[in-house]
């Protein structure tokens, strides 16, 4: 491309992050720039770009180093964090499509050298986490600490400092999360180089308190890796519904990768919904209640399998609801396998939990029940389906867009 603003923007740039900062579906492009040279943030209007000037986080004429996206509060949308070197790192809260910085947020008040960066849920808890590696120093024989941070849920982040990662120095530049034993816990690998004489650092995660779920995701008319691609689930932790969100980057922090999707859900046993906005437009449902504690490879238009290509069972006297399409704008069918014959309800409720609707009420089954549901007077959103006969039942994630 050698139209404006990147054929004419000269700065000193020094890594790049892609992401759907407005959930237009287009992605847009944060560059974290050094030598006292603004950070660019351009959106993406249809293939078109356009630098934000004037607001954060393009005013802060510092020396930054890399950046990372990722839903620090679990409110749907994607927040940033720039690493700074010789002044203090960066942390932006995105209200309503705009970037705030956080003050007083110790990831922003350790004046480090920050080199890298990356977010993932390392304790399994069920929200994002951030490491920064720091080096460099103006006086090359001081070694540097790595920093881990603990979230507690809402996007505040306190140092880690009993892990053995606060406890190892050296100068960390490059470093990436991912899953490397099939656990569904993030193992943690830091590039290291200190006059290109120090070994690299490889972390194994031991903890089993809390439960994960991974994703690995298969593009058929997107590209075939989902880069880009945003993952949403929906699960539930005593009978209160908690969503998250992800997005599979090509690079997240100074020379970082995964293409591990990964979820800590806590206690939650099962995963009610899963959802994946392809870049062709269509979002792909994968609502079949998923036992968690398995990685998992989700198809564009094909369903899912496990990790070892192995189609998932139906497990014998089982409710189960499916549905199509979904999402949907006009109505929406619902099949519900029933086991045998018996009293079975089919209810739609709202993500409060109050019920907007009965589609069925009365003797049905063995066999399928058919149903076909169209919302009237209610507004886009998630809802869900539940089905019970008996002592059986199953939910079902359902998304209605006007």
């Amino acid at each position: 491309m050698t139209t404006p603003p990147f054929s004419v923007d000269g700065d000193d740039s020094r890594s790049a992050d892609w992401c759907d900062l407005d959930g237009d579906g287009w992605m847009d492009l944060f560059v974290a720039n050094e030598n006292n040279d603004n950070d660019a943030l351009y959106h993406n209007f249809d293939g078109t770009f356009t630098r934000q000037t004037g607001v954060a986080p393009g005013i802060d004429g510092v020396n930054n180093f890399t950046s990372s996206w990722g839903d620090i509060d679990n409110d749907a949308d994607f927040d940033l964090f720039v690493g700074s070197y010789n002044s203090p790192s960066l942390l932006y809260r995105n209200i309503d499509q705009e970037l705030v910085p956080m003050t007083g947020s110790p990831v922003s008040t350790d004046n480090q050298q920050a080199v890298g960066s990356a977010f993932g849920d390392y304790d399994n808890d069920g929200d994002l986490d951030l490491l920064v590696t720091n080096g460099f120093a103006a006086n090359g024989n001081i070694y540097r600490h790595n920093y881990l941070y603990d979230n507690d849920g809402t996007g505040n982040f306190t140092r880690a400092t009993s892990e053995p990662i606060q406890a190892d120095s050296g100068w960390g530049f490059g470093c990436a999360f991912g899953d490397i034993d099939g656990d569904q816990d993030l193992d943690l690998c830091i590039a290291r180089s200190r006059n290109a004489d120090e070994d690299n650092l490889l972390y194994r995660n031991t903890q089993t308190q809390n439960n994960g779920v991974v994703f690995r995701l298969r593009g058929t008319n997107s590209n075939r890796s989902g880069l880009g691609m945003r993952v949403e689930i929906w699960y539930y932790i005593d009978n209160v519904m908690y969503r998250q969100i992800r997005q599979l980057s090509g690079q997240s922090g100074y020379c970082g990768q995964t293409l591990d999707v990964h979820f800590g859900i806590g206690a939650a046993t099962l995963v009610d919904s899963v959802f994946v906005s392809w870049s062709t437009g269509n979002v792909g449902g994968y609502g079949f209640r998923l036992p968690v504690n398995t990685t998992y490879t989700l198809i564009e238009n094909g369903g899912f399998v496990q990790a070892e290509e192995q189609a998932i069972p139906v497990v014998d006297q089982q409710v189960l609801v499916k549905s199509y399409p979904n999402p949907f704008n006009s109505n929406v069918t619902l099949e519900t396998a029933l086991p045998t014959r018996g009293l079975t309800k089919v209810e739609i409720f709202n993500t409060l939990g109050q019920r907007v609707a009965t589609l069925h009420e009365g003797i049905a089954g063995p066999g399928m029940l058919a149903l076909k549901w169209q919302p009237s007077g209610l507004a886009s959103g998630m809802y869900l389906v539940t089905a019970t006969q008996g002592q059986l039942s199953d939910t079902q994630s359902v998304q209605f867009i006007k």
